[in-house]
């Protein structure tokens, strides 16, 4: 709503006996999302998306929402989007699910997804099928990246595999300019003394995850968390194995490690005897 675009609310889970699509209208009134039905604006479609009940409807109003709103993309140029999913799969390497939100992505297109470069391998789509193009608005799986990017992270297509690594690395710079300071390491005697002046302490992080959707899950929860007189200030996080690259910069700011369903690699191991950084894993 704060972007302006369009709301469509699709109720899911209608298949269920005690589902009370009422009571999620009502809700959501209150928060001035108004039914069609109730003289307000807003689409409302019952779905289930368990028994395919409804979503042909939901396709439906979604195109005429597009049509009235007159939502439209070019697809004769290069492709540009946003990556929703990204995982290290063991068989495959990097992978990652993207939207084609302008253009046509292609197979063989060099790609720059964040930091992160590539060229596109292979394309799936929601079913496991092989595609040779995307056009706006699909949802595909692409293969070929040289690591897992970021769930959230733009993409775009460049010329070539050389444009590709050089924007990266560009974006990559920029990234390590935006840490710019480096905070003094803290004694105890330092600690305490800033704890009697009322400073705000902070914890340094670096958070790696398996899958993109557990990386935003667990940044959500350290978000919620409030302790007055201290911050969590997460310095880097990302999808995949925990690195040399992560320990060094752990051990530069302070910061402490946490891993979920991800373990330190070999050179990682050996960077944390060699510079004492703490690690935590779990999962």
């Amino acid at each position: 709503r704060a972007s302006g675009v369009e709301i469509i609310v699709a109720i899911n889970k209608c298949d269920k006996p005690n589902a009370n699509p009422e009571r999620v209208k009502q809700e959501l009134m209150t928060r001035e999302l108004i039914p069609e039905e109730y003289g307000g604006e807003t689409i409302f479609v019952e779905v289930s998306a368990l028994k395919n009940q409804g979503i042909d409807e939901l396709l439906d109003n979604i195109l005429v929402v597009a049509e009235m709103s007159e939502l439209v993309a070019p697809f004769d140029t290069h492709a540009e989007g946003t990556v929703l999913e990204a995982r290290l799969d063991k068989g495959r390497g990097p992978v990652a699910t993207v939207i084609v939100k302008k253009g046509t992505l292609k197979r063989g297109d060099s790609i720059v997804l964040g930091t992160v470069s590539g060229r596109v391998r292979a394309m799936n789509d929601f079913k496991g099928k092989t595609q040779k193009l995307a056009l706006p608005s699909t949802p595909i799986e692409i293969i070929g990246l040289e690591a897992v990017p970021a769930a959230g992270d733009n993409f775009t297509v460049v010329k070539n595999d050389k444009d590709a690594r050089a924007l990266a690395s560009l974006r990559i710079d920029e990234q390590k300019k935006s840490l710019a300071t480096k905070p003094k390491k803290l004694t105890l005697e330092q600690l305490l003394q800033s704890q009697e002046q009322e400073e705000i302490l902070t914890l340094n992080l670096i958070l790696k995850t398996d899958v993109g959707g557990t990386l935003e899950a667990i940044k959500g929860s350290l978000d919620k968390i409030d302790i007055e007189g201290t911050e969590i200030k997460i310095l880097h996080s990302s999808v995949g194995a925990i690195t040399e690259g992560d320990i060094t910069l752990a051990h530069t700011y302070g910061a402490i490690v946490i891993g979920f369903n991800v373990r330190p690699d070999s050179k990682a191991r050996k960077a944390v005897s060699r510079l004492s950084v703490d690690i935590k894993t779990y999962k």
